[in-house]
């Protein structure tokens, strides 16, 4: 196929620029609005008491045609990447505001982002059957991986093989070798969409959740089963591998977070405090703490060890609270 167009990057509509100390994180989120779909990033300034989750701060870079689904930020916390129902992938700068680029390459909603480890690379995965893997330093197109299986939901990047994976709508989760010329592998187990995949952060294991109430499990270099979590009482919306890779967690459209022990598959318990489904979810603080995103239109921060919700950011656009698509954290020295 053609190489995607790359238009011109325009000015940001950047309405607020709010400062960040060094030892501070970047939050990325896209809400999703009838009426606005903004791209915010909430700056966190770290306190000294790690239970009190300092100062929030939010940052309005911009909009998209439609909803905003999707974004992500880089791993040295410098840019963010955003996607939605116009098919446009944008690159912001974060200590600037500025929109660095538009990249226009899927003819569909962009559903997910996901930056290589490196930094190097975006994929972006589309409802129009295609994943687009673009060079971040050039803001260029740089190669499309499709297959005919309706939409893809998610990808993500091996945290040190050059392995992509995807999620689609027949229930599939694909493993592409990046490095070599190959017929992708297929995983089959999952009965209906594939909302989310996930690897842990060394890569041992790739999670995937599906619209048939389970959680599945993958050897991260080989895709071989390792395991399910479920069922649940609803369809799971995403899922996350702490650092140790001793606990996961899935959102579930019941609007509860499931804890479960691994490699056992247990189930330990259940976070309550969202009023609607979580779309993301992410450890951090070396897995002691839990990051959800929530259409309600709260990121809400657990401790894990009380299993206490210890911290909430309210995102508010005039009397309308949008739903939050996406939620992580990065380190930044902005």
């Amino acid at each position: 196929s053609p190489a995607p167009e790359l238009s011109a990057p325009r000015r940001s509509t950047a309405e607020s620029k709010a400062p960040c100390r060094a030892d501070g994180s970047a939050c990325s989120a896209a809400p999703n609005s009838s009426l606005k779909s903004t791209i915010s990033f909430y700056i966190i300034t770290a306190m000294p008491n790690p239970n009190a989750w300092g100062s929030f701060k939010v940052k309005l870079l911009g909009r998209h045609k439609g909803s905003a689904w999707w974004a992500t930020l880089s791993p040295d916390g410098k840019l963010g990447a955003s996607g939605g129902q116009d098919g446009i992938v944008k690159l912001w700068e974060l200590r600037s505001g500025r929109l660095a680029a538009e990249l226009a390459g899927h003819e569909s909603w962009v559903h997910q982002l996901a930056f290589s480890p490196d930094g190097r690379w975006l994929a972006s995965a589309g409802g129009d059957e295609r994943i687009n893997l673009w060079e971040v330093k050039t803001k260029v197109w740089a190669r499309t991986m499709r297959l005919s299986c309706h939409a893809f939901r998610s990808v993500a990047f091996h945290p040190k093989k050059p392995i992509l994976a995807a999620g689609s709508d027949d229930g599939q989760v694909t493993l592409w070798r990046l490095d070599k010329d190959v017929p992708p592998l297929s995983l089959k187990g999952h009965k209906d969409l594939v909302k989310i995949v996930n690897y842990d952060e060394k890569g041992r294991l790739l999670a995937s959740a599906s619209h048939d109430k389970t959680a599945r499990l993958w050897h991260g270099a080989t895709g071989k089963p390792a395991g399910v979590l479920g069922p649940h009482p609803r369809a799971i919306e995403c899922v996350a591998l702490s650092p140790d890779l001793k606990l996961a967690a899935t959102g579930c459209q019941d609007a509860k977070i499931y804890l479960w022990a691994l490699p056992s598959g247990k189930r330990l318990g259940v976070l309550k405090g969202h009023r609607q489904r979580m779309d993301s979810l992410c450890f951090v603080d070396r897995g002691a703490r839990l990051v959800s995103g929530s259409l309600d239109g709260t990121v809400k921060v657990w401790d894990l060890q009380s299993r206490r919700e210890i911290a909430s950011l309210v995102h508010k656009l005039g009397a309308k609270r949008p739903g939050i698509h996406s939620a992580e954290l990065r380190k930044t020295t902005m």
